[in-house]
């Protein structure tokens, strides 16, 4: 892996000082903290991923409890602690940026080859290409620190347009926030990923249109406490991995905008140290 940057190194002397603990065991008394990046609403992320947890209290015979975040920053300063979640679903850009604090140990990934975002208009909208966006467009992307709006910035970047002066941003909650700002006509594009947009009703698929795609990334993965036990983290992975072969799982992944699991190829997420050096920075911006 190439050399950490500056900032990376400056989060790097910040997490060690914390040790990771195990939140829970797993018991129903001590149940597992699974924390979800928000990159979804509230509700959505209980609907959402809820069944995916029943699953797993069923199959395993665990106690396991959803732990969102209010915002992203909120979701890396916890994860950067250490002491909040026994296993986090984030972008691939947190599991690069992660990699070498030994807080967290990804064990599986979404399945497929990638993951994306949609620079996306409305479908009766004038703008036809992204250019047409220079001087005239708000838009909406989810946070600062959402994978989303890495994606989508380098996007416009390589379309010659520079986020931060040729387009107004307006930073929403979530990119299911993104979503509806758009269907209801609050902006003028969104910045999406594809997993909101497919997992989306159709009439609100029908009411947009996408204007251009981001370069496809290394996706989402799972990641346990590194103070977790290995038996326990071992029948964790064992259950992702044979999560088709669970009954009503095809429903479970259908909710989750998922294709399904496969063990982490830690190699996939090495073309995001432009992400997680990215991610450093803003995080050290947001300290000052």
């Amino acid at each position: 892996m190439p050399a950490l940057t500056s900032a990376f190194l400056w989060f790097f002397m910040l997490s060690i000082l914390s040790v990771p603990a195990l939140a829970g065991d797993g018991s129903t008394d001590d149940p597992l903290v699974l924390g979800i990046i928000p990159a979804r609403s509230p509700e959505q992320v209980l609907s959402d991923f809820g069944p995916l947890v029943e699953k797993m209290e069923t199959e395993l015979e665990i106690a396991v409890r959803i732990r969102g975040a209010p915002d992203y920053e909120t979701f890396i300063r916890r994860v950067l602690d250490g002491n909040f979640y026994d296993m986090i679903l984030s972008g691939g850009d947190t599991v690069q940026f992660i990699r070498e604090l030994d807080l967290y140990r990804p064990l599986v990934q979404m399945d497929g080859p990638g993951i994306f975002a949609v620079i996306a208009v409305l479908s009766d909208s004038p703008f036809s290409e992204l250019e047409d966006l220079r001087g005239q467009a708000t838009i909406a992307t989810a946070d600062l620190l959402a994978y989303s709006t890495g994606l989508g910035f380098r996007r416009l970047a390589e379309a010659g347009l520079d986020p931060t002066a040729d387009i107004e941003v307006a930073f929403v909650p979530s990119q299911s926030a993104a979503l509806t700002t758009l269907v209801r006509g609050q902006v003028d594009a969104s910045i999406i990923m594809v997993p909101i947009v497919r997992t989306a009703s159709p009439e609100v698929q029908q009411s947009i249109r996408i204007l251009a795609e981001t370069e496809r990334a290394p996706p989402p993965a799972i990641s346990v406490s590194s103070s977790m036990p290995f038996d326990l983290a071992n029948r964790i992975l064992e259950f992702f991995v044979t999560f088709e072969d669970v009954e009503g799982s095809s429903a479970v992944l259908q909710d989750m905008g998922w294709p399904g699991f496969i063990p982490v190829r830690l190699a996939d997420y090495d073309a995001l140290n432009w992400a997680a050096e990215s991610m450093a920075e803003r995080l050290r911006a947001l300290e000052n």
